[in-house]
């Protein structure tokens, strides 16, 4: 998941979803969790490298700061350049108006999710969890996703 620091409280509500639904710790990579962060004595950039290689599917978790990061705006690049899947995802205060958004390498017109508490983003994810349990071949109980699906909601207020 490439993400700003700052934005760790709808990274780590997207984390617990994403892992939720099945994925294991090792099959995500997110820096802000002890559980799915650079292993030691490993470079961080030769680290995301090793796993661009392999194919990848990353979450993009927009924000003004990840427009502001040279970090979040290569790891963007490497996924343009690689031609990873990806999903755009947007914290509630996004600017969509911000010029550096226009001029990212992705697909910035491929639609995403907005992290609000509303029909949209509810059904969004819905389709995120569709996305990931196909693509991980996972299967989960519909009772445990509805309460993974309002949990994550609550989260993100």
């Amino acid at each position: 998941m490439s993400h700003s620091s700052s934005d760790k409280k709808y990274g780590d509500a997207l984390r617990k979803f994403i892992i939720g639904l099945g994925v294991n710790d090792n099959q995500l990579i997110y820096t802000s969790h002890e559980l799915n962060g650079i292993p030691m004595d490993k470079n961080i950039y030769e680290y995301l490298r090793e796993n661009f290689n392999n194919k990848v599917f990353m979450i993009i978790l927009w924000s003004n700061t990840y427009l502001e990061s040279p970090a979040c705006l290569n790891e963007m690049g490497a996924a343009w350049v690689t031609q990873s899947d990806y999903t755009n995802v947007y914290v509630p205060d996004f600017e969509f108006g911000n010029p550096k958004y226009h001029q990212c390498a992705v697909d910035t017109r491929k639609m995403g999710a907005v992290l609000k508490n509303d029909g949209h983003c509810r059904t969004k994810m819905i389709e995120l969890k569709d996305k990931i349990i196909k693509m991980f071949n996972l299967e989960i109980d519909e009772k445990h996703f509805i309460v993974l699906l309002d949990n994550f909601m609550k989260e993100i207020v």
